[in-house]
C-alpha cells in the first residue's frame, strides 16, 4: 500500500469521526475485497457503544425469526434499538455503499453463539445455495462486541474463495487451509465479506461464550462504482490485493487472477479492465476491433 493511499485511508477515518457523512471505500479497499474476498475493520465501534449492544444481544433484545425483516430496506431495520448506532457508523455505513448501494435489502440476521468448551465447530462451507451470479454479489457483516481471544475460536475465513462456487456443505471435510485466516480480534471489529466466501466456526476452547452477530444484505442497485472513485484512474494495480495470490490455490492462481479481473470489469464499468493480457488473450476472434487502426493506411 503505497504512503498515499495510506493518508488517504486515515484522513476518511478522520473525517468519519468528525462528521455523520458515509465515508466510502478506497479503490485500494475495493480491491482487495475483490481479491480476498473480505475487509476487516479493526476496533471501529466505540467502547461503549459494544458494551451496550452485547447487553442487547444476552438480554434477546435482538432475538426473533431470522428472516422477520427480510425484503425491508436497511435504514427501516432496529430504528429503536442501539444496533441502529453501529450500522450507522460512518465507516460501516459507508463500507456497505461502497459494495452494494445506499440503503440494501436486509436479507437475514443471526447471532451464532458458541459455548465454552465446544469442540465441534470447523463446519468450513458456504453460505445458502449455489449462486450463479457473477457481476453481482451479497455482503455479510460479522460484528464482534467483545474480545475474541485465540482460545475462542472466531469465525475463520479463507481468502480469495468466493469465485469458488459451490454447494453450501460440500467443503465441510476440509479442517484446515492454506492461508486460512482466523477472527481473532479486539471488540469492536467487523468483517465485512463476499457472501460465497467459504468459511467457518472454530473450537471455543476457553471457558467464555463467543458472539459474532452477522447480517447479510442484497444489492438494490447496480454495483458500479459505488465506491471513492477519486484514485481509480491513477490506481496502481501492481502489488495491490486484487492480483495477490493465495497459499491455497497452487498452480491455480491464474484461474483465480481471470475471475477478479472479470468482476473487476463489472465493477468499474470497464470492459476493457485487463492485466498481463489474461482477458485479452482469451477473447482474441481474429476478426478485427472497430477501432483498430491498420498502420497502412496512416499516411
Amino acid at each position: 500500500m503505497t504512503t498515499a493511499i495510506k493518508e488517504k485511508q486515515l484522513n476518511n477515518e478522520k473525517d468519519a469521526k468528525a462528521s455523520d457523512t458515509p465515508v466510502l471505500l478506497t479503490t485500494e479497499q475495493m480491491a482487495r475485497f475483490v481479491g480476498s474476498g473480505y475487509l476487516r475493520f479493526d476496533q471501529i465501534i466505540p467502547e461503549d457503544l459494544c458494551k451496550i449492544v452485547q447487553k442487547e444481544i444476552d438480554d434477546g433484545d435482538l432475538a426473533g425469526q431470522i428472516y422477520r425483516f427480510g425484503g425491508l430496506p436497511l435504514s427501516k431495520i432496529w430504528t429503536d434499538k442501539q444496533m441502529r448506532k453501529v450500522l450507522d457508523l460512518p465507516i460501516i455505513k459507508g463500507a456497505i455503499e461502497s459494495l452494494v448501494g445506499k440503503d440494501p435489502r436486509f436479507d437475514h440476521y443471526c447471532g451464532h453463539r458458541t459455548q465454552p468448551g465446544h469442540l465441534a465447530a470447523n463446519n468450513l462451507h458456504q453460505d445458502a445455495i449455489f449462486d450463479p451470479r457473477r457481476d453481482n454479489f451479497d455482503i455479510q457483516l460479522s460484528i464482534f462486541f467483545e474480545d475474541i481471544t485465540p482460545e475462542m475460536g472466531g469465525t475463520c475465513f479463507i481468502p480469495g474463495s468466493h469465485f469458488r462456487r459451490v454447494h453450501t456443505q460440500t467443503p465441510h471435510r476440509y479442517h484446515n487451509i492454506r492461508g486460512q485466516v482466523q477472527s481473532v480480534c479486539k471488540a469492536g471489529t467487523l468483517v465485512i465479506w463476499h457472501t460465497n466466501i467459504w468459511h467457518s466456526a472454530r473450537d471455543n476452547k476457553s471457558e467464555k461464550q463467543r458472539t459474532m452477530f452477522k447480517i447479510r444484505l442484497n444489492p438494490q442497485t447496480p454495483q458500479v462504482r459505488l465506491w471513492d472513485t477519486t484514485d481509480l484512474q491513477d490506481f496502481n494495480y501492481a502489488g495491490s490485493g486484487l492480483l495477490k495470490t493465495e497459499p491455497w490455490m497452487g498452480g491455480q492462481e491464474r484461474i483465480e487472477i481471470v475471475n477478479r479481473i472479470k468482476l473487476w470489469r463489472a465493477l468499474t464499468g470497464n470492459p476493457r479492465f485487463d492485466s498481463s493480457s489474461w482477458m485479452n488473450r482469451i477473447e482474441a476472434t481474429g476478426q478485427i476491433s472497430p477501432d483498430y487502426n491498420d498502420p497502412q493506411q496512416l499516411n
